[in-house]
């Protein structure tokens, strides 16, 4: 029993700092983030802060794991029916789409942009933690498509990163630039419905 709630406290503990370090580090950018800042806002000392995390890189690189998590589970729909597969696409669309848009992720993205020149790091754990892991689940469920031969055949991560590219709307580089803080849902749907027909009109079996 002790050790369940060792475990717990300690899985608590990891929990807080991955959400102070990705406030400031979307706050202050990488290079201005220091861990005594971080162990500053926790309350705590740096050699805890060690304990969970040997250097500021793997704080990061942990922190965007943990930053997609949140936007990873029930992400992907179950494969679809021959019926359903314009139902459930665009759902993936509107999920994907969704997700994009999100503060935090946009954040995320301005950061590793403005930062990965100095420190190239920083976009070597983005592509490994965020973008990478998310084409290859979106791969696994067209290829699951294309075993049903609900979809042609094609390279599944190609067509899994063509779906990414058409869900990365106008409303994510608006976001981006803030030209506009917050889309509606109206308008994600839409944008997010005329990917998934595009996508569709090309994989799609006649």
């Amino acid at each position: 029993m002790y050790s369940v709630l060792c475990g717990r406290r300690e899985a608590l503990r990891r929990a807080a700092i991955l959400r102070v370090a990705r406030d400031i580090f979307s706050e202050v950018g990488y290079a201005a983030t220091s861990m005594a800042q971080i162990a500053a806002k926790l309350g705590g000392s740096k050699a805890t802060l060690y304990k969970y995390f040997p250097s500021k890189q793997e704080l990061f690189a942990a922190s965007l794991e943990d930053l997609i998590s949140d936007h990873a589970s029930d992400m992907l729909p179950p494969v679809p029916s021959d019926d359903t597969l314009e139902k459930s696409v665009s759902g993936l669309c509107r999920k994907l789409t969704s997700a994009m848009l999100s503060p935090p992720l946009i954040a995320l993205f301005r950061l590793v942009i403005a930062e990965s020149p100095r420190f190239p790091e920083l976009g070597q754990a983005y592509y490994g933690k965020v973008v990478l892991p998310g084409t290859e689940r979106l791969s696994a469920f067209l290829q699951q498509c294309m075993d049903r031969q609900l979809i042609r055949v094609a390279d599944p991560m190609i067509a899994a990163q063509q779906l990414a590219a058409l869900c990365r709307t106008s409303l994510h580089f608006k976001a981006l630039a803030n030209v506009e803080s917050a889309s509606s849902p109206a308008a994600i749907e839409a944008e997010a419905d005329a990917a998934a027909a595009t996508f569709l009109a090309a994989y799609r079996l006649e």
